[in-house]
């Protein structure tokens, strides 16, 4: 079936449908992870305007390959396009933020902010940008905390106790930061998603507590 759909899209290379066969099919009912992708970054050359190629290209590499730096790229591509997906930019910052490049998920937010003329869209994304500046701001005080002291924190209260942050700062999405000790990364109990309830905080917080204890 593969070799099938491949020898379609050389006899007509501008004919989408084998190139979208391979993103959701293959991927998901084979073993032809990579052999999917390729194929889809070839219709990327021959239909270069279609924002779905370049997003199943990252949808798969994050999903099955956990590759989630080359994922955003080629995310980033599609929501660029005409067509795309409003969730679309809020999607490829949580990528960047997730493959650890915090900085690069701001930089592209910012972008994204001064090209969108709608205005829930750009409220939105500015929301997202505020909680990763948040975040990078944490990250800059871990890395000090870490080449003074030797180690990471093992909470984030070490920082203010510590002097190096007067205070933790404010998740906008109304979450608590928190750093996850396995992973080395700061998160929130938001998951910078809107709507966590005052029981899960305070939850959080309790717990919090017994650990610094």
């Amino acid at each position: 079936l593969y070799a099938l759909t491949k020898l379609v899209s050389e006899l007509d290379p501008k004919f989408f449908i084998p190139y979208y066969f391979a993103g959701v099919v293959f991927p998901w009912e084979s073993d032809l992870l990579y052999e999917s992708i390729g194929l889809d970054k070839r219709g990327m050359i021959y239909i270069p305007q279609d924002w779905r190629l370049p997003f199943l290209v990252g949808f798969n590499l994050y999903y099955f390959a956990g590759k989630k730096k080359e994922a955003a790229y080629y995310m980033e591509r599609a929501s660029h396009m005409k067509g795309s997906p409003r969730y679309l930019p809020k999607l490829v910052a949580r990528l960047f933020y997730e493959a650890g490049n915090t900085k690069a998920a701001i930089y592209f937010l910012d972008e994204m902010i001064n090209s969108t003329e709608d205005h829930e869209i750009k409220r939105q994304l500015k929301l997202r940008r505020d909680a990763l500046l948040a975040v990078m701001r944490i990250e800059k005080a871990v890395e000090i905390f870490r080449r003074t002291y030797g180690r990471y924190p093992d909470y984030l209260d070490e920082l203010v106790m510590m002097g190096i942050l007067k205070r933790i700062p404010q998740d906008p999405y109304g979450g608590i930061f928190y750093w996850d000790r396995e992973e080395k990364r700061v998160k929130s109990t938001s998951r910078f998603l809107i709507g966590k309830t005052m029981e899960e905080r305070t939850n959080y917080e309790s717990n919090n507590r017994k650990i610094a204890g």
